[in-house]
């Protein structure tokens, strides 16, 4: 009787499958992580938010200047070196005044309404807010400013609140539960197992095939895994989330992702093609799914940033304790 052959091992699942084949198993949690996400640079006055802001455009801040840095890159790939030329004498004439004006609407904004958003382009060329969306908001007491710019995404916040030596205010806490890959190269979650330790999810389990297609497309109408729970007497939000690659067949005129949902499962590919910015062959990478834990927004709106200190702590704490109840699985 000859011996059962071994099934060859797929090298490159984006070449050889159009779609997740049949899995042989579930996923199984190996572990679980703890994540945490900060917003906004925590700042105590209009005086302090206005230093921000001519320390960010002086210029001291790492990656500020890298928006511009890009555009001159490209136009030295499309015009050469002339247009660089022009450009920079057009990025010295930019930005004479712009700080001042900048606070003058800022904090007649925040007089009025109790925030200033506003997205800079072309208007903020010859200053570090070239390409940049700004925020600011008042919460409890505090201006919470928020820096996001093209290429670097919040990257400038982060060393701007670093070099100024103030705290960010905390968005959410997430305790991950990391899954195994089977198959090689796929994932297959089955949603109702992963929440059975979790007693506010666990009740609208009957929910799990409308989380799967929320999954598979968060635009297609069906219900977000999420809920509200009290730890040691506090109010908080719970949002359940898949910590996953959005892949496809390396044919791109086939349009389909890989991920789906088959009943009450979700399943997709377990790799990645990105390291860091420079792309790689896939690699296995596990997926997980994410319980993040928020205070409860005001409105179905709105976000609620988490800025005093006993706040943060709440969210931790209570976050710490979704974590040993899906340990548990």
């Amino acid at each position: 009787m000859s011996k059962k052959t071994k099934s060859r091992r797929v090298e490159n699942p984006e070449i050889e499958f159009e779609r997740v084949p049949q899995l042989t198993e579930e996923s199984k949690m190996v572990s679980v992580e703890r994540q945490e996400y900060r917003s906004g640079i925590i700042l105590d006055s209009i005086e302090e938010l206005e230093h921000a802001f001519r320390i960010y455009d002086g210029g001291c801040v790492e990656s500020s200047k890298s928006t511009e840095d890009t555009l001159l890159e490209n136009i030295k790939r499309d015009h050469g070196v002339l247009g660089v030329g022009v450009a920079l004498m057009g990025i010295e004439m930019g930005g004479k005044g712009f700080i001042d004006k900048l606070v003058d609407h800022a904090t007649d904004s925040l007089k009025k309404t109790g925030g200033f958003h506003k997205h800079f382009d072309y208007d903020a060329l010859g200053t570090r807010f070239f390409k940049t969306s700004v925020g600011v908001d008042k919460v409890d007491g505090k201006y919470i400013l928020e820096l996001c710019a093209a290429y670097v995404g919040q990257e400038p916040e982060e060393n701007l609140a670093k070099f100024i030596d103030k705290p960010r205010a905390l968005l959410r806490a997430d305790a991950n539960a990391v899954m195994s890959i089977v198959d090689d190269w796929w994932f297959n979650i089955n949603l109702e197992d992963a929440v059975r330790n979790v007693p506010f999810l666990k009740k609208r389990t009957s929910e799990a095939d409308e989380w799967a297609a929320y999954f598979e497309n968060p635009y297609n109408g069906w219900k977000s895994p999420k809920s509200s729970f009290k730890h040691n007497g506090n109010n908080f939000a719970l949002v359940m989330g898949l910590n996953a690659h959005t892949l496809r067949p390396e044919n791109r005129d086939i349009e389909e992702y890989y991920i789906a949902n088959r009943g009450k499962n979700i399943v997709g590919g377990a790799w990645k093609i990105f390291e860091g910015n420079k792309q790689i062959s896939p690699t296995p990478e596990n997926p997980s799914v994410s319980f993040s834990v928020l205070l409860p927004s005001l409105d179905k709106y709105s976000r609620r940033l988490a800025v005093r200190e006993e706040d943060m702590k709440s969210v931790y704490v209570a976050r710490d304790y979704i974590a040993e109840l899906i340990s548990k699985n």
